[in-house]
């Protein structure tokens, strides 16, 4: 419930964790990554020192700009990167994904510096079913689509 002139004391952002793969090494990054899942945006981008630890020439990467709804925007290079979604909903495996995912040089912006990552159409929703229950639940599962 909205009530007007009230003051908003918690933000609550859907974040999950995933673990970062090269699938042309597959080296793993061992760690999680916490990562804004975004249905707003068109592309999957994550942090240049997560493509370094991976073994990827970000450079070398295809080039993009893109542009955010509120006219900011992020440069990135894109290259086949694989995603581990574990503990998906109803399976016992985790779930994989590669696809074309950008690194952005330098981190992301200073207005949201705390993020490694952006869950985006191309490289995670056309792969998933993302179901969000606010404020804390988001459930994932494989796109039956795909099968």
């Amino acid at each position: 419930m909205n009530v007007p002139g009230a003051v908003v004391t918690e933000v609550i952002r859907p974040w999950i964790d995933i673990e970062l793969f090269n699938p042309l090494t597959k080296k793993h990054t061992g760690f999680l990554c916490s990562c804004l899942v975004d249905t707003g945006s068109d592309a999957t981008f994550f942090n240049e020192e997560l493509g370094q630890y991976l073994g990827y020439d970000i450079g070398a990467g295809e080039y993009r700009e893109i542009t955010g709804v509120g006219g900011g925007s992020v440069k990135a290079y894109f290259h086949e990167v694989g995603i581990r979604v574990n503990n998906p909903v109803g399976k016992e495996k985790p779930i994989d994904i590669v696809d074309s995912m950008g690194f952005v040089p330098g981190g992301f912006p200073i207005s949201n510096p705390q993020q490694t990552g952006i869950l985006g159409s191309v490289g995670f929703f056309r792969y998933v079913n993302v179901y969000f229950s606010y404020p804390r639940l988001i459930q994932i599962s494989i796109n039956s689509n795909l099968n």
